[in-house]
């Protein structure tokens, strides 16, 4: 009986290593295979192998890589499944095919333990069961509903385009926001160059010449702003970085999170922007999915579950359930105010026609376009306020700085 040292991913994504006996390697990591992601596996004489040390740090690494690129990924890989299966090639040589061209270990890995549970006779949906931070639910129903259907092409092809479609809108938000980023960075580069190396130089001049007693309030509030930036700029860089820090893991945490979704939605304008990506993301997956040949209970779970705002999301989680009890969709999307009139009046004439996933599609149509309007008019306005912001915080150190060089000039005439 051999001994041999494995590490591995778990199905919650967590790195394990261990040692297990067997005949050989193989049988091994067949046995492994069951339960996890097998990364690594090596004989060993003892526990004192140098080799886990390195394993570990790969896998830390690779780990570190699939959070920050498992979009692009996972749009890849739909991507050149649909070029593949177009070309009529069977399902295991596609997934052949992409492990040589993939040069990231862990998504390889992920590859080859798909190829391997297909080649055992398995559904592709049963292998991306495997990886749930890698291919969601809405991402494996579809897939399952594609093999069931005999549809599996059409179903790669619709979940590309949502994917496409989702990064278009994520792209588009991006280049909104670069213009207001821009000028607020500046606003704060300007305000700190007049705190830090004008006001300082006319401190001096007001001190000799007029006195710290007899300088009006706004002129000392602005002087002393300064002095205070001045020589403590360090502390509060430091202080800014640390209130960043855990601002971002309180946002991350449950109730962080839904305090700033709850928030957002008090916002103006912005609000707007929140609903219509989130109803628009809603309709078009249940569209897909519906279209996908997936049971309405179940897409419209998995549907709940692709709005981003938890607000919204819970309000919605009645739905499957009232559905369930026999109602018709129109008249549980009525309990619910973010639903205009006319989308409700939309989906009871689809339900009634039989058209009720085209209707939901255009829906989804009207709301993409519904973003993007409400998406330039908050940016519309918050170009202006952030200027203005600029205008009233210079003229105000401007304002600071005349009140007592008009006394001074006026001492001078006299």
């Amino acid at each position: 009986m051999k001994h041999f040292r494995y590490t591995a991913i778990d199905r919650e994504g967590r790195e394990v290593s261990g040692t297990d006996s067997g005949e050989s390697g193989e049988f091994v990591e067949r046995k492994l295979r069951k339960h996890l992601l097998v990364v690594s596996i090596e004989e060993v004489d003892g526990l004192g192998s140098e080799y886990s040390k390195r394993c570990r740090r790969l896998l830390k690494w690779a780990s570190l890589s699939y959070k920050q690129r498992v979009q692009d990924r996972l749009l890849f890989f739909t991507r050149q499944m649909v070029m593949l299966l177009e070309a009529k090639l069977p399902l295991a040589q596609c997934l052949e095919s992409l492990i040589y061209q993939e040069q990231n270990k862990f998504f390889r890995k992920v590859l080859e333990e798909l190829t391997h549970t297909v080649r055992s006779g398995l559904g592709l949906s049963v292998a991306l069961e495997k990886f749930p931070h890698l291919f969601d639910n809405l991402y494996v129903q579809s897939i399952k509903a594609g093999e069931s259907g005999g549809f599996l092409i059409e179903s790669f092809r619709r979940l590309l385009k949502s994917q496409q479609r989702a990064l278009s809108i994520k792209r588009k938000i991006k280049l909104a926001m670069i213009y207001p980023m821009i000028v607020a960075i500046s606003i704060t580069f300007i305000l700190v160059f007049l705190s830090t190396f004008v006001v300082p130089k006319f401190q001096h001049l007001f001190y000799d010449r007029i006195g710290q007693a007899h300088l009006p309030l706004l002129t000392q509030i602005v002087i002393d702003v300064s002095l205070f930036v001045k020589l403590h700029w360090g502390k509060l860089l430091f202080a800014l970085g640390n209130c960043s820090i855990i601002l971002f893991f309180l946002l991350r945490c449950r109730k962080g999170n839904q305090f700033k979704d709850r928030m957002i939605l008090f916002v103006p304008k912005l609000n707007g922007v929140i609903y219509s990506l989130d109803l628009m993301s809603f309709s078009k997956n249940l569209s897909n999915l519906l279209l996908n040949g997936v049971p309405m209970l179940d897409a419209l779970k998995l549907s709940v579950q692709t709005v981003h705002n938890s607000l919204l999301r819970e309000q919605m989680q009645f739905i499957p359930r009232r559905v369930q009890e026999g109602l018709s969709l129109s008249e549980t999307f009525r309990d619910l105010d973010f639903f205009s009139p006319l989308t409700i009046n939309m989906i009871h004439v689809g339900e009634h026609s039989g058209q009720l996933i085209q209707v939901l599609d255009k829906i989804g149509d009207f709301y993409e376009e519904e973003t993007e309007l409400r998406l330039q008019v908050v940016i519309s306005l918050l170009e202006p306020l952030l200027i203005v912001g600029l205008a009233l915080s210079v003229g105000c150190i401007v304002i600071a700085l005349f009140l007592p060089l008009s006394k001074l000039i006026q001492s001078i005439a006299l």
